[in-house]
């Protein structure tokens, strides 16, 4: 975990421990959990679950690897608009992407985390508790035509 600022806990996303179980309504998270190696994604969403209250929910961001090909294809294919976001931003290792997102695989890995209520995309220009720009805002535009680069869901506990 890196400290930044109004960072209120500073904690591995995978051991909540520190909070009881059914304590938050909601749980947000922009562009992180594809940074987690695959073998810990199902313990962190059962984790986030866990914590949440009943009624509760999860919001977060991960690139949309549907729209990462739209981008990909509408570029004559260049791989450098999308390799960021595909691969992750450096060559630190800290930021490294582990894994590959679109509605499909992430429903799958929410209903295995124990997530029975609706699943569905969220707009972060439409939502309450979003007044802020993150990545979950974020366009690619190419020929005059915006393509969201987040896959932006909710799930409901």
């Amino acid at each position: 975990p890196v400290p930044f600022q109004h960072t209120h806990r500073l904690l591995d996303i995978t051991d909540l421990s520190d909070f009881p179980s059914n304590y938050a309504d909601m749980i947000y998270d922009s562009h992180f959990i594809e940074h987690n190696p695959r073998s810990n994604i199902n313990h962190s969403f059962k984790e986030w679950h866990r914590v949440l209250k009943p009624g509760g929910f999860l919001r977060f961001g991960v690139p949309d690897f549907d729209n990462l090909i739209k981008i990909y294809n509408a570029s004559d294919k260049n791989v450098e608009n999308i390799v960021s976001q595909l691969l992750g931003q450096g060559d630190s290792g800290y930021d490294d992407h582990h894994t590959i997102w679109n509605m499909s695989y992430a429903a799958k890995i929410l209903r295995e985390a124990g997530f029975s209520g609706e699943i569905k995309n969220w707009d972060p220009e439409k939502v309450e508790h979003h007044k802020f720009k993150d990545k979950t805002n974020r366009v690619f535009e190419i020929g005059g035509r915006k393509i969201p680069i987040s896959l932006n869901i909710e799930a409901f506990k």
